[in-house]
């Protein structure tokens, strides 16, 4: 999880950092920059959660099933 927020975060800055100033970066540059940074997120996160054991193996992502359910599995 960690990894996809500093991939979000360097994409970010790194749009901003090609750009003059806030004022050089249209509104179309920014949507644009961010629908590319949330698009390649998905995918890695997609990637690593997609192989064996992806949600089971990472404490971060896991979702426990409630009560008894949880202690039978």
């Amino acid at each position: 999880m960690f990894r996809l927020t500093a991939l979000c975060a360097g994409l970010l800055l790194s749009a901003n950092a090609l750009a003059l100033s806030l004022a050089d970066l249209s509104q179309n540059d920014a949507s644009s920059g961010l629908k590319d940074a949330l698009t390649q997120g998905a995918q890695i996160a997609v990637r690593q959660l997609g192989q064996p054991g992806g949600f089971n193996n990472n404490p971060d992502v896991r979702i426990e099933l409630p009560g008894k359910l949880g202690k039978a599995a």
